[in-house]
């Protein structure tokens, strides 16, 4: 232990007393050790630590050593004690960082998101396109009323508006004239009802003529035409403040943007693509699967279907490509080797019926012929012995 006040060095003899030492297990509550530390050897600068079984009952045993009393004798000491030896494979993994837990996590059904981010960046292009065709020039142009592409040109139109109308002013007053300082010369046509006497002199010459009623008739005229509201006027402005008219633009195009914010969310591009959730995949699985089925289910019929065409002729172009029972029949009885070899069943009958059916002469002659049916041939002629054995016999199943 090292000496409190005395730095660098070991505390020789320390002072141990209940409560100096204490210990926890497995990061549980300290308490105070069942025995006491011991300076060992005596007088010396060692101490040892006895612990108990119970207090060794653990995989993380942490022994704190520090004086009670103020100040203390010596600096305080803590052990960590590892009684077991923990390998990589305890370590628990985390199963949430699996392929297939993070695509749960973020609702994907398949590994693939390219998919998804690849319709939703179609759909903002969309959105997007939409947006830059509305907020072209022309197309602020037209919301705001300008049929160019330059203000400054209606403008510059209204400036020279103003100065004509200034300049009209100007000639009007530069026509003045004043022989007596601060004294307008004038030529009175009327006074108070009188007709005064026609206006000449150099001041009618220069003033002119008025255009209108009279020459301040001309000038209130003039005066009328550059007010504001004349200027708002001719310019198309219904008041005083293109600021205003400049901020309703710009809300126009914040309100539409927002709109086309709202309209490109996550959940306002499913609601569009008719997507109840943020998974195509499980829908577009669950096609897949229902298509699956039924073409799995068409198969196995299309297989029972063969099975049964398989047994009509190659290629039917009519019914009459299909054997009647007569030519069934006669194929049958024509059948060769049908009853034995070098044998149809036709001949067999023919051969039968002869000697069933037929007339029979020579009888105990030794040669028997027996006629077919009609009676228009010898079917059978046989060769017999006196005991009616046959040793020879001549056929005609034709």
């Amino acid at each position: 232990m090292l000496d409190y006040l005395t730095s660098g060095r070991l505390k020789a003899n320390p002072t141990l007393a209940a409560g100096d030492a204490q210990v926890s297990i497995d990061g549980g509550a300290f308490a105070n050790l069942t025995t006491l530390p011991t300076v060992t050897p005596a007088l010396g600068r060692g101490v040892k630590i006895s612990l108990s079984a119970a207090e060794m009952n653990g995989d993380n045993i942490t022994v704190v050593l520090s004086d009670q009393t103020s100040p203390p004798e010596w600096c305080d000491v803590i052990l960590n004690i590892q009684t077991s030896a923990s390998q990589i494979d305890d370590l628990a993994l985390a199963t949430s960082t699996t392929a297939s837990a993070i695509r749960a996590a973020v609702g994907l059904a398949s590994a693939n998101l390219d998919t998804q981010l690849s319709a939703i960046a179609g759909y903002i292009d969309t959105e997007v396109s939409t947006i830059v065709t509305q907020t072209s020039a022309a197309s602020i142009r037209s919301a705001v009323g300008l049929a160019s592409a330059n203000l400054d040109t209606q403008l510059s139109a209204i400036a020279g508006y103003i100065d004509t109308e200034v300049a009209a002013i100007k000639a009007k007053t530069d026509s003045l004239t004043f022989t007596v300082a601060g004294t307008l010369d004038v030529n009175v046509t009327n006074w108070k009802g009188s007709t005064a006497p026609a206006m000449t002199g150099d001041a009618y010459a220069r003033l002119g003529a008025p255009s209108g009623a009279s020459v301040s008739a001309d000038i209130a005229t003039a005066v009328s035409q550059t007010t504001a509201a004349s200027i708002r006027s001719a310019v198309g402005l219904a008041s005083a403040n293109l600021d205003t008219q400049l901020a309703a633009i710009a809300g126009y195009i914040d309100t539409e943007v927002g709109t086309i914010i709202t309209q490109t969310t996550a959940s306002a591009i499913r609601t569009a693509v008719g997507l109840a959730s943020a998974n195509l995949d499980t829908q577009l699985g669950a096609i897949a699967g229902y298509i699956d089925t039924e073409i799995g289910t068409l198969q196995t019929t299309a297989t029972a279907i063969k099975a049964k065409t398989d047994n009509l002729p190659a290629a039917p172009a009519a019914t009459s490509d299909i054997p009647t029972a007569n030519a069934n029949a006669d194929a049958l009885l024509d059948r060769a080797d049908g009853v034995e070899t070098g044998l149809t069943p036709r001949q067999a009958f023919r051969l039968v019926s002869a000697v069933l059916f037929g007339k029979v002469s020579g009888g105990g002659t030794g040669t028997e012929v027996f006629r077919d049916f009609g009676d228009t041939k010898a079917r059978i002629t046989a060769t017999v012995d006196s005991s009616g054995n046959r040793t020879a016999i001549t056929r005609d199943a034709t």
